[in-house]
């Protein structure tokens, strides 16, 4: 029966004409870069970087929540450090959202590009612009409809005469950020405290893209604004630092308040000037979702690579049904790192600074 009820309550959100849409989020926001802030593209401690992600939400109802992403971006004119001037940024973000029995979907495509000024040798200014557009689609003959009903029982075998009203056309969209980047310097063996610092803030669908339906209604997205700070901090004279970040979010009437509270532990430590052996941490954290989720997270970064995973607990109104299974997600990233003094942008060895 709660199917059942689910399944209309899918229907009749299609019919109403007033409807406003709401973004897909992730709660380990630093895995997703591209969707949090466009300035944030191509500006890290490297030149390349690809991220995968997935998400499963609202399993215990039936059919769950599915939401898959991929990113790429990387730099040009950058050296290996922050002594130029600047440097452009540029990449693709595509993400992949699948939502209850109707397999209600939305397929986003963006190309994101940046400009970062060197503020000084440790910090940058970059603002980044991103366009792109998102697909809107739906499989109703999953659905069940009331003149399915016999006078007992729903028969699936009836013919529904509902024409498929939920597919939609392609909808231009964009968006913009400013974004500053703070890394603490590597020329020496004595670790900074604060080794990563940033903050940024930026506005999605700055033209309130609408979808139409064949039915005549519509589908509106409200713009979107974020704003964002995180921070590395090394504990002198340990191997754990201290990883917080903060983000905030709201959609028309919507609102998402996320607090990371987060570290990680120096499994090996990297050599500062050859870049020879790279450091090793295993990261550790929870996040909390203001009035909605608590979830723990896990992982591990290696050589470039970084693999986490979080798992939501939830906390909302929603738990008596849900019981308490939020959704799990996991992410793996791979990036070029610039790990050391005289590492050149095409892998390790000695390198003049500054050079690519």
């Amino acid at each position: 029966m709660m199917k059942t009820i689910l399944n209309i309550l899918t229907v009749g959100l299609f019919s109403l004409s007033s409807l406003y849409a709401q973004d897909i989020h992730f709660v380990q926001t630093n895995m997703v870069p591209q969707l949090m802030n466009p300035g944030a593209t191509g500006v890290f401690g490297g030149w390349e970087r690809v991220t995968l992600g997935h998400r499963q939400q609202w399993m215990t109802l039936g059919s769950p929540f599915v939401t898959s992403q991929f990113a790429a971006d990387f730099n040009f004119f950058k050296g290996n450090n922050y002594g130029k001037k600047g440097y452009l940024g540029a990449g693709i973000n595509v993400y992949n959202d699948v939502a209850g029995d109707a397999k209600l979907g939305t397929t986003q495509f963006s190309l994101s590009v940046s400009g970062a000024l060197n503020l000084n040798k440790e910090s940058s200014l970059s603002l980044g612009i991103q366009g792109g557009g998102a697909q809107r689609s739906a499989q109703v003959g999953n659905l069940i409809w009331a003149n399915q009903f016999d006078g007992e029982e729903f028969d699936t075998g009836l013919a529904s005469n509902e024409a498929n009203a939920a597919a939609s056309f392609f909808q231009p969209d964009f968006g913009t950020g400013l974004y500053y980047d703070y890394h603490g310097t590597k020329t020496s063996f004595n670790k900074t405290a604060l080794q990563k610092f940033y903050a940024g803030v930026s506005m999605y669908h700055v033209t309130s893209p609408v979808f139409k339906y064949y039915n005549g209604s519509s589908d509106k997205l409200h713009k979107k604004i974020v704003g964002m700070i995180g921070a590395d901090v090394e504990l002198q004279g340990s191997k754990f630092a201290v990883t917080p970040r903060l983000s905030y979010m709201k959609q028309g009437s919507s609102q998402e308040l996320l607090i990371t509270l987060g570290g990680k532990y120096e499994l090996k430590q990297g050599t500062k000037y050859t870049g020879i052996y790279n450091s090793s941490y295993v990261t550790f954290g929870v996040n909390y979702r203001n009035n909605d989720a608590i979830a723990p997270m896990l992982g591990v970064e290696i050589a470039g690579w970084t693999v986490t995973a979080a798992y939501e607990i939830n906390i909302s109104p929603l738990k008596a049904t849900s019981k308490s299974q939020g959704g799990f997600e996991v992410a793996l990233s791979w990036a070029n790192l610039n790990s050391a003094l005289f590492k050149g942008r095409r892998g390790k060895g000695f390198q003049k600074p500054g050079g690519m």
